[in-house]
């Protein structure tokens, strides 16, 4: 969180590498950033494994989605409630992971939100307490 395209600002690449360096578990980064391009190479640096980011946060979605996949990650893309999956169906095929939100991104303690529920009917779907991941 970048205290721009969220209201809040939290840690950064030297904490997961912090992190991937005390337990050697897969660092999972999901950014609420402007601009995520340019945070793939010290995240990748940092010893990220999936790399997610909101398509509304950049202008170039599949070219930012290959650059984390060439830096060795996983892709994903995470969509805010009110997003529509139309922003993903083009690319598709270049994710490795898709996040839909329930609770809008960057408060705490918000009421979930009942329409991404329901807007999927993938089989291959696992929910958790907050999303749904493909």
């Amino acid at each position: 969180m970048d205290g721009r395209f969220v209201p809040n600002i939290t840690f950064g690449a030297k904490h997961d590498r912090d992190a991937a360096q005390a337990d050697g578990e897969p660092i999972d980064v999901h950014l609420m950033v402007v601009e995520p391009e340019h945070y793939i190479e010290s995240f990748a640096a940092a010893g990220a494994s999936v790399f997610t980011f909101h398509p509304e946060a950049t202008i170039h979605v599949q070219r930012q989605l290959e650059a984390v996949k060439k830096r060795g990650m996983m892709a994903g893309l995470a969509l805010n409630p009110a997003t529509p999956l139309a922003h993903a169906e083009e690319v598709v095929r270049d994710l490795d992971l898709l996040l839909i939100m329930t609770v809008n991104p960057g408060l705490v303690a918000r009421p979930t939100w009942q329409a991404p529920m329901i807007r999927s009917s993938c089989p291959r779907t696992r929910t958790t307490h907050d999303a749904r991941f493909f």
